[in-house]
């Protein structure tokens, strides 16, 4: 299932190279003014659901999992250098549901999985258009911060939904790179620092993120 969905994603990245490769270009060079740059990505954010003794109060941090954090972005340029965007997307985990017993003295609970919204801003300041005035400039680096948020609909444990807040936000910066081909569409990666958990009982300092991305 997997290879289907990489290869169907490769197929439209095809699709929209052939496409655009017809249409003239405005977006050469390296500057990001009147640009607006379309990016979908993928992370994976630490999680806490793998400890099997979480309904005991065992929040081990080296037994955490990374699960998907989905992303699509809108960037638009205000000046040569820089950058102002919106983002929204998912993040995958789980939770754990107490279930009701027959003995009072005894509980049950199971592991379940749902999604996440998360949201936010982010501002990009672009390093190549200071050294290199190339027409043709298949490359950005740029410098990047943001800030978000994520509405979790179930807490770690839905018994402790009065006492634990659902939202939960993210903020960093750090540094992005990308590759265009034939200066329209590409992939780009990302590495931040900041805070990057969504729950209280998980930390997670550092970030890498990396997907495709489009200039308009």
């Amino acid at each position: 299932m997997r290879y289907c969905k990489l290869l169907v994603l490769c197929l439209l990245l095809t699709c929209c190279l052939h496409v655009l490769g017809g249409i003239s270009d405005t977006t050469a060079g390296c500057s990001v003014k009147n640009r607006w740059t379309i990016k979908a990505s993928v992370s994976g954010y630490k999680c806490w659901d793998k400890d099997l003794f979480i309904m005991f109060g065992d929040f081990e941090r080296d037994n955490n999992v990374r699960r998907v954090n989905f992303r699509l972005e809108a960037d638009y340029g205000l000046t040569k250098h820089l950058e102002v965007g919106l983002f929204a997307g998912f993040q995958d985990y789980k939770y754990v549901k107490i279930l009701e017993a027959m003995n009072p003295e005894e509980t049950f609970a199971i592991m379940k999985r749902t999604v996440a919204p998360t949201f936010g801003v982010g501002l990009n300041f672009h390093l190549l258009p200071i050294f290199v005035e190339e027409k043709n400039c298949r490359w950005d680096l740029y410098l990047t911060a943001k800030y978000g948020g994520c509405f979790l609909p179930h807490v770690e444990v839905d018994e402790l939904d009065d006492v634990r807040t659902h939202y939960a936000h993210e903020y960093g910066a750090g540094l992005g790179i990308a590759y265009y081909i034939r200066n329209r569409a590409g992939f780009f990666a990302e590495f931040m620092f900041g805070n990057y958990s969504y729950f209280s009982n998980v930390q997670s300092s550092s970030n890498f993120r990396a997907g495709i991305t489009f200039k308009i």
